[in-house]
């Protein structure tokens, strides 16, 4: 709860604004907040026309509604987790990088986890060749089993296309967030700047203001993609018996609900 801290001079009788306090336990705090008040500031009063101590007495802690608290002291005293953590950007737009990244991951392990099946390997042994290898490199190997079962024709062959590329798409969307450095602007808006230095090309800063809605929209399309390639995979000959051959591989897929 909000608190203002009011001073009624006895002297010259004005009613004087001291500051804000923030509790959930008043009745604990009220007095070493006075007594702390009374040893630091004084008041300039108009009847001794000079800086009078403050006097407990006359010090009154009232409820104060939030609307009459200002945004930037409600930071101040209450600082986002990006702001304790020295990053000048909203919490919001933090877990939309995290949430990015975190993403990401998951479909790198669904990708080892793919080529894990389809090759019929142990999960030590799949993930011993897997676990080093790069986003591209596991797209690459995980294709070329895939053409080994079904033909260009197929259609489920022409989905796994789709929904691979659509993994790709994400992936290159979470190398901007990860790879940049994200400021705001004096309007509150939130950018990330790349620097980049190519050959023949010099050094390049670019700026991109991004929405949280549309870090959203990756975010949800990689989901639908993901859920896609999975369903594909089990319709694939012998993966179906794979999955559940070990109850103790960790290796199965779970789709995702839109609820």
């Amino acid at each position: 709860m909000f608190y203002d801290i009011m001073y009624d001079c006895p002297y010259c009788v004005q009613s004087i604004h001291i500051g804000h306090e923030l509790t959930s336990d008043l009745e604990g705090t009220k007095v070493g907040l006075i007594n702390s008040l009374t040893e630091t500031i004084g008041h300039k009063c108009s009847a001794k026309n000079e800086i009078v101590a403050l006097l407990p007495d006359h010090i009154t802690i009232k409820e104060s509604p939030p609307a009459e608290i200002e945004p930037d002291y409600l930071e101040e005293i209450s600082p986002t987790f990006a702001r304790q953590h020295g990053l000048p950007i909203p919490d919001e737009i933090l877990a939309a990088i995290g949430c990015t990244v975190a993403w990401h991951s998951l479909v790198e392990h669904e990708l080892c986890r793919c080529i894990q099946l389809l090759t019929g390997l142990q999960k030590e042994k799949a993930d011993a060749l897997t676990a080093g290898m790069s986003f591209r490199s596991l797209c690459a190997a995980l294709s070329s089993l895939i053409m080994q079962i079904l033909r260009e024709d197929d259609e489920r062959y022409v989905r796994f296309q789709s929904a691979m590329g659509r993994l790709q798409h994400f992936e290159e969307f979470r190398n901007q967030i990860a790879h940049s450095v994200w400021v705001q602007g004096d309007d509150d808006s939130t950018a990330r700047v790349k620097t980049t230095a190519r050959q023949w090309r010099g050094v390049q800063y670019h700026v991109e203001h991004i929405e949280i809605g549309r870090i959203s929209a990756e975010v949800l399309q990689v989901q639908d993609a993901l859920n896609e390639f999975r369903i594909l995979m089990v319709g694939l000959p012998g993966v179906f018996s794979r999955l559940f051959s070990d109850a103790d591989d960790e290796s199965g897929f779970v789709i995702l609900s839109d609820q």
